[in-house]
């Protein structure tokens, strides 16, 4: 394949793969997205931090922060200062048609804007970045074709970044209004502007200035991003004089000042945010611990977030593992071993940190999701050890990777927003959506088995490219060998995961039985519902269990059903 072809078949994979699905179910609210995208109506249609009004006009949210009467977003602005772009779109579009768009429309296109673009564009440009830790000198790896030097791809980086894209959940988080995989855009953006380029001279000042704005801009996006920032002051100030430092502070504090001034406009103070004042006790309960919800990071936590089988980064992405040897093999490379300085520092103080948070497993999401931003720092080594790894060592690390895509292509396909109480959701949760039929809908409503076949094709194109790449090194017949085992250990892990044991638990009956609602699969629904009946369970979620068993059956138009279980709800609330 050319370079050419290369570079435009994989824009078409990942254009593919971010805007194929739109994540829309009738009968699931997103708060995290709508909280970002409410802040940002109401700066566009109001002139206000304050959500009130748009509250008003497209109804209330669980995240959302209480202060003087008001309600604010409770989340760091900077997603929402993204979307003011389509917001301004959507008001000018409505002022000269007289369409109104509704909350879920204006959503889906803020997501496009705000997040699938800037995603795609990273995606497209990382492979060029990548290239520059695979020669001895430091210096991206120049590939002839027709006599032209082009740039910016060779083999291992095109690899890893494809992997990347695909095989963690940064592809879950491109395609959704979070602010996470933007952070981690900006962040490793901005270190790659940092990073010194032999191959080229530039104006002292630019990339500086501009990797102080992303750096800052990434604050503004996450807050636990301030610690790879604290890294990269560091990292500036050993490897620059004093101008390239003047020049990038100087682009640091634009957005650092912004974000203070919206504190203060919101919470009163310029370090005050809306994690202080969450509206739901619960909530505020939580980040009222330790600092700001941030206390001494327990086994327990590291444990959830990296390798447990709900939430855990090496359970849904083990081929990242080998970003360890990868970091011991940069250690190894003197012209490496600054940025094996700091990519470790980032990747190691970030899991710390997350690890700290008493909020670690982050409500219904897919994977440990606060620890998005520091993925792409694994990228480098991940890069070292592929192009140092042998034949077998490559074909472990794509047979790992294609558990990783198919884990996380089901998600994508089916529901991103993994309920905190369930034990194995690739066995509960994606697997049991497919079973019954309930994946997302393509772009258009198009027939859900439709999207299945789509999911299909995108795991297996990623899982292909991957082997091929990998396996060109070793020769056409290893490519071979590579790429038929990979498919089959995906095919395997899918097999093992549906014969393992459902979770049997009232947590996962009740998580469940909302999530076939936001699909409107009543039958499933009122299936997981009716253990939740029991005599031995509590009884209130047997109150709660009886009401949404009647109205379920009202709306399967079961009539019989729908008597009986009003008579036992009404007989239960008369009981308690």
């Amino acid at each position: 394949m050319t370079l050419r072809a290369r570079i435009i078949s994989s824009c078409i994979l990942l254009a593919l793969a971010l805007a194929a699905f739109p994540h829309s179910y009738s009968g699931f609210e997103s708060s995290n997205e709508l909280s970002h995208l409410y802040l940002a109506v109401s700066i566009v249609n109001y002139r206000s931090v304050s959500i009130d009004k748009t509250m008003t006009t497209w109804g209330d949210i669980v995240d959302k922060s209480a202060r003087k009467g008001c309600f604010y977003s409770d989340k760091a602005p900077g997603a929402s200062w993204l979307a003011i772009f389509p917001a301004i779109l959507l008001k000018t579009v409505s002022a000269a048609s007289g369409v109104s768009f509704n909350r879920d429309e204006a959503l889906i296109i803020a997501r496009i804007m705000a997040v699938m673009l800037p995603c795609f564009i990273f995606f497209v440009f990382l492979p060029g970045r990548l290239s520059l830790f695979q020669s001895g000198t430091g210096r991206p790896i120049p590939i002839s074709e027709g006599g032209t030097l082009i740039r910016p791809a060779e083999n291992t980086a095109f690899t890893i970044a494809l992997a990347y894209a695909f095989g963690t959940q940064a592809w879950v988080y491109s395609t959704l209004l979070y602010s996470h995989q933007l952070a981690a855009v900006t962040l490793f953006a901005a270190y790659m502007l940092l990073r010194p380029s032999p191959d080229r001279a530039e104006k002292l000042g630019a990339r500086e200035m501009c990797a102080g704005l992303l750096s800052g801009f990434s604050i503004a996006l996450d807050y636990p991003a301030a610690w790879a920032v604290l890294c990269m002051i560091v990292y500036v100030s050993r490897r620059g004089g004093a101008a390239r430092r003047g020049w990038f502070w100087a682009g640091l504090l634009i957005p650092v000042a912004t974000l203070m001034a919206y504190n203060w406009k919101a919470f009163g103070g310029p370090f005050t945010t809306g994690y202080s004042f969450k509206a739901y006790s619960r909530d505020a309960a939580v980040h009222a611990r330790g600092i700001l919800g941030i206390r001494w990071p327990s086994a327990a936590s590291l444990h959830g977030i990296l390798a447990s089988r709900s939430r855990g980064l090496f359970f849904y992405s083990p081929w990242l593992i080998f970003a360890l040897p990868g970091f011991f093999r940069m250690a190894r490379l003197k012209h490496l071993m600054a940025d094996f300085a700091l990519c470790l520092a980032v990747v190691s103080g970030h899991t710390l940190l997350i690890g700290s948070f008493g909020d670690w497993p982050a409500g219904w999401s897919y994977g440990p999701r606060h620890l998005t931003p520091m993925l792409p720092f694994l990228l480098p080594a991940l890069v070292v050890e592929l192009e140092a790894a042998k034949r077998y060592e490559r074909l472990l690390i794509a047979c790992l990777l294609a558990i990783s895509v198919t884990t996380t292509a089901m998600a994508v396909a089916t529901f991103p927003h993994v309920p905190t109480l369930l034990d194995n959701p690739v066995t509960d949760l994606f697997i049991a959506l497919i079973r019954a039929g309930d994946v997302g809908p393509l772009v258009g409503g198009i027939d859900s088995w439709v999207s299945l076949a789509v999911m299909v094709v995108l795991i297996i194109a990623a899982i292909l490219w991957f082997c091929i790449e990998a396996g060109k090194k070793h020769g056409p017949s290893w490519t071979i060998v590579i790429s038929i085992v990979s498919v089959l250990a995906a095919m395997v892990w899918i097999f093992s995961m549906s014969h393992i044991p459902p979770q049997e638990s009232a947590e996962k009956h009740f998580a469940m039985s909302q999530v076939y609602a936001a699909f409107k699969d009543d039958a499933s629904s009122y299936r997981e519902l009716e253990p939740l009946t029991i005599p031995s369970q509590p009884i209130d979620l047997r109150i709660y269990a009886t009401f949404m068993l009647w109205k379920t059956a009202e709306d399967m138009k079961d009539a019989p059903g729908a008597a009986k279980w009003r008579k036992e709800y009404e007989f239960m609330l008369n009981q308690k």
